[in-house]
């Protein structure tokens, strides 16, 4: 990317409303809109005015080196030691009052993108959450992260190989802040209709929902239950070969097939259905967009290749077993040890659940953002169940909330267990207690 403005003269007046003409991605193609930015400058700073406001600083031209040295040894494995180093400081992500269009390749497009999604989300969500803050949070647009791998085998005998972090967003409950990285070019050469993932409106709304998570859940439990993944989502390019491997066979390794990973893939779940009900239909559609479509699409009822979005015996199977498949995976053929996958089907049927008994969109959020809410009470009793066990606890209380919404009376509360059969196909082999549903959790 490059800054289109070098030098501003003048500020926007702190009444102003500010618009701009920014390239955005909307329902699977890019176009040319004029959006209003309200109380999204401050003087020219990309960062939103007010005491609580969801962006507190947005940051560019971030270059970053993380040096990771690798021991070979042949008892013990990999020895990994890792440090990172900040070569050069970002700035402040500035915009001008004399530019109205902002081009898709540079910082102030590519902010703006961001200021926005986040935004409209902290809107719709915060009318729900009287009693939580929500604490600002920094954005860093595109930075450079150079990742430089020696490897010794042996003494004296190192390789060094050279790479960049690109195609991929995170949140970082650490710091507070969400990292958009840079697009590579394979990237763009692969995909006919390959949007960076700054234009699509529903990456930013996702990455904010992991910062309400963060806040309603995971900061009202055990620091050390919960499984976070460094990017959300999948590019479709492939990582970038080196002279040695830094990682054995994915046959036969150990996984967390716990509470941990369950509480991982309801994060990512969480953030798929705040982006689905707080964007406009247009905006959350990920059409065109490979390993996205369908996959991450909380309204399809499949992946791309088919296979229903179902926690069904295999998956459940799969999903709770202690070691790692060595089943080939793409990233459109569902894999319930992978966490964004088994997010992505926990989305599905929750909001098919909730569907049953509420239409209304903003009520849909209100019951997922009461359930989040709920599930960090509630993890205490069941922090010891195997992942599919806790996740089919987390859905019956999705659909518990549901149906308190939508005031339904105890005698229809009881009656609705069989509605989870739908959803965990896998889990009604034998009879099965909601106990949730039955009157057991208030």
């Amino acid at each position: 990317l490059t800054k289109q403005d070098l030098h501003c003269v003048g500020v926007f007046d702190a009444n102003d409303e500010v618009e701009f003409y920014i390239n955005q991605f909307v329902s699977g193609d890019q176009s040319n809109k004029l959006i209003r930015f309200k109380n999204q400058v401050v003087n020219n700073y990309v960062m939103a005015r007010g005491a609580a406001a969801p962006i507190s600083e947005t940051h560019y031209g971030l270059l970053q080196q993380q040096l990771i040295d690798v021991y070979v040894n042949e008892r013990r494995g990999y020895e990994v030691r890792k440090r990172a180093k900040v070569l050069v400081r970002s700035s402040l992500l500035t915009v001008c009052p004399d530019s109205h269009r902002y081009e898709s390749q540079t910082f102030e497009g590519a902010g703006l993108n961001i200021s926005y999604a986040i935004s409209k989300t902290y809107q719709q969500v915060r009318p729900f959450l009287d009693k939580v803050t929500l604490a600002p949070i920094k954005v860093h647009v595109a930075p450079l992260i150079r990742l430089r791998r020696r490897a010794m085998d042996g003494p004296n005998q190192w390789e060094q190989s050279d790479s960049y972090l690109t195609d991929n967003a995170s949140y970082s409950p650490k710091t507070k802040m969400i990292t958009f990285l840079p697009q590579s070019k394979e990237y763009a050469e692969k995909h006919s209709s390959a949007a960076p993932f700054w234009e699509i409106p529903m990456v930013a709304s996702h990455e904010y929902g992991h910062h309400v998570f963060q806040s309603l859940v995971k900061d009202n439990i055990s620091k050390d239950e919960m499984f976070y993944s460094p990017g959300c989502f999948e590019s479709g390019v492939a990582n970038q070969k080196h002279k040695f491997t830094l990682s054995t066979s994915r046959a036969f390794k150990k996984r967390d097939n716990g509470a941990k990973f369950a509480l991982g893939a309801l994060n990512e779940g969480f953030a798929d259905l705040i982006a689905y009900y707080a964007l406009d239909k247009d905006e959350r559609a990920l059409t065109n967009i490979d390993c996205f479509e369908d996959n991450r699409e909380v309204g399809s009822n499949e992946f791309r290749d088919g296979t229903e979005k179902l926690f069904s015996l295999t998956g459940l199977w799969e999903l709770n077993s202690s070691s790692t498949s060595s089943k080939t995976h793409t990233c459109n053929s569902l894999d319930f040890q992978e966490i964004h996958h088994v997010g992505a089907v926990f989305a599905h049927n929750a909001d098919k659940l909730i569907s049953k008994v509420i239409k209304n969109k903003k009520i849909k959020l209100k019951v997922i953002l009461n359930w989040a809410q709920g599930l960090a009470k509630i993890h205490e009793r069941y922090k010891k169940e195997k992942a599919g066990d806790y996740l089919f606890r987390a859905i019956e209380l999705v659909y518990l909330k549901a149906l308190k919404e939508a005031q339904l009376s105890e005698d229809e509360l009881h009656n609705r267990c069989k509605d989870l059969r739908d959803v965990f196909t896998g889990k009604f082999r034998d009879s099965t207690s909601c106990d949730f549903l039955q009157g057991e959790f208030e």
